[in-house]
């Protein structure tokens, strides 16, 4: 029976009705297929060795187009692709619906870009394109040239698109960092009356900090929640701690370096911030709540852990 009646895309009750809708999508995996929803999109993902993970996946597929037949629901086949992770990956094809589902070399999950490498170079080069247009913008649509409310439209309006979800991708190339760092000071020389100064003066005379830095701060709050369980996330899985104790620094609460075989791990959100976190003192990583340690990592000075020289 086709579906006659519904409630209009965009009420508060739509996204309830249709997570209550889909509740049992799940049950279509098996074996070693995973999957992950975020609104109404899907994520099926699965470690394929062997012709039989090849099999085991594709017969997922195969369920899934069954599920949506039984609940009248469509998929648009044009928007689905398979990303093949790994270099010795064997590049199974995979099909919906009798039809092949394209390969990607890249692909956008929840607004960030990366490649089958879980490399983010395209994300990096697009946010910093978006901002650069952001910022003429800004100086092209405000009449007012008030340094104050030309201060809060670039915290409003270009920062969050250099920002957003930077724990996933915080670049560790140089040439991503300046690329990055670049935009803001692209902005804060646009300003008339600070085009004079060098950049570290512009960032003092705005009350700004180096991207950079800020980066590596948002990691060290993510590291805080995770080791004070406020993220559902299983931290033993990604984290080590070390039986040394020391009076100096971190106490019980320093975390273990892993062993590294590729540059690329090296700099993974769980490794990349241990030794600064090793470094923080002890009132900072055991502070008792998020906000306290984000008011004393503040007075924490962090630029050794930091790659660039600002001028």
């Amino acid at each position: 029976m086709p579906v006659l009646s519904g409630i209009p895309q965009g009420t508060v009750l739509g996204p309830i009705l249709f997570i209550l809708f889909i509740d049992d999508i799940g049950e279509i995996c098996s074996g070693s297929v995973t999957h992950k929803l975020f609104a109404d999109d899907m994520k099926l993902y699965s470690t394929v060795d062997t012709n039989v993970d090849n099999v085991s996946l594709q017969s997922v597929l195969d369920r899934l187009h069954q599920w949506c037949c039984d609940w009248q629901l469509s998929v648009n086949i044009g928007k689905c692709h398979v990303l093949h992770i790994g270099n010795n990956n064997r590049h199974y094809p995979y099909f919906f619906n009798g039809c092949q589902i394209n390969d990607a070399c890249i692909v956008s999950d929840l607004g960030i870009e990366f490649n089958s490498a879980l490399k983010y170079d395209a994300h990096i080069n697009n946010i910093v394109g978006k901002a650069y247009s952001r910022v003429g913008v800004l100086f092209k649509g405000f009449a007012t040239r008030h340094v104050p409310v030309l201060r809060k439209a670039f915290l409003t309006y270009v920062r969050p698109i250099l920002e957003y979800a930077s724990n996933v991708w915080s670049p560790y190339l140089i040439k991503h960092i300046n690329a990055l760092e670049r935009v803001q000071k692209h902005f804060t020389k646009r300003i008339h009356s600070l085009s004079n100064l060098s950049y570290s003066e512009r960032l003092s005379a705005l009350d700004l900090e180096p991207l950079e830095l800020r980066r590596l701060k948002s990691d060290l709050v993510l590291y805080y929640m995770c080791l004070h369980d406020l993220v559902a996330l299983p931290c033993s899985d990604y984290f080590t701690m070390s039986n040394y104790t020391s009076q100096t620094r971190t106490g019980g609460n320093r975390l273990l370096r892993p062993l590294y075989s590729t540059k690329h791990f090296e700099n993974d959100f769980f490794n990349r911030c241990v030794s600064c976190w090793n470094f923080l003192p002890p009132a900072v990583v055991n502070a008792s709540s998020i906000s306290s340690f984000k008011r004393l990592l503040s007075n924490v000075d962090l630029s050794s852990f930091t790659h660039c020289t600002y001028f």
